[in-house]
């Protein structure tokens, strides 16, 4: 584990058109600069793949991943552990509004723990 660890935000999203832009930013706004955030829409019938298109189009570190069928959230999830390159993975929901040193806080509260140990 390093100092600069990629870290993975998976963002779970099925019909949140009205919430999951303020997930998208909140991720985007990390102060953590090393991350990559992978989006799983599960079969949204409503307007939120444009939205998570819209939201990520300048982010090259974002990507959305669509499911063809509902499938569930945890259905969602394992898609983003299958799909990411990161060392740790922090979820993310599609209402979520995270401070921007969220995975900051929680990646030094990890490296303490196991330093102390």
């Amino acid at each position: 584990m390093t100092a600069t660890a990629l870290i993975t935000i998976g963002i779970t999203c099925f019909n949140a058109a009205d919430t999951i832009l303020r997930a998208i930013n909140s991720a985007l706004d990390q102060d953590w600069t090393d991350t990559e955030i992978i989006v799983v829409d599960d079969c949204s019938s409503d307007e939120s793949v444009a939205i998570v298109e819209a939201a990520i189009a300048g982010a090259p570190k974002a990507r959305l991943i669509r499911h063809a069928v509902n499938s569930g959230t945890a259905a969602a999830r394992n898609t983003i552990l299958a799909e990411a390159n990161g060392e740790f993975i922090a979820f993310f929901d599609d209402d979520d509004i995270s401070r921007p040193d969220r995975l900051r806080v929680q990646y030094e509260r990890i490296v303490s723990y196991e330093q102390a140990t």
